[in-house]
């Protein structure tokens, strides 16, 4: 499993793991440059994204597929997200969420 920047191809990957995960697909290919993508063996796995004001940042789309969830994909790229974030300078991060409270209060 490999993390990368995605890419305009990866559009309809992303948009077809987060209806699989009820997440809104709205906004996704103006930010397409902020967003990140777990892939293994070529399949998209997990996505997060970014949207960027600076100084600030909106979190937004994190998913792994259900079946492969709690193993540690969806940390792995929110880490690289917080990372990209602090290399970008941004000084806010801030989170919407009505679905994953529990995973982000950890």
């Amino acid at each position: 499993m490999n993390i990368r920047t995605a890419e305009h191809k990866d559009l309809h990957n992303i948009h077809e793991l987060l209806q699989q995960v009820s997440l809104p697909i709205e906004g996704i290919s103006e930010h397409i440059h902020h967003f990140l993508v777990a892939v293994d063996e070529m399949k998209i796995i997990g996505t997060i994204g970014l949207e960027v004001y600076p100084p600030a940042g909106l979190i937004r789309s994190a998913a792994v597929l259900p079946e492969i969830q709690k193993s540690g994909i969806g940390t792995k790229l929110y880490n690289t997200l917080i990372s990209i974030a602090e290399e970008k300078q941004l000084t806010e991060l801030y989170l919407l969420t009505n679905t994953a409270e529990t995973y982000f209060t950890r």
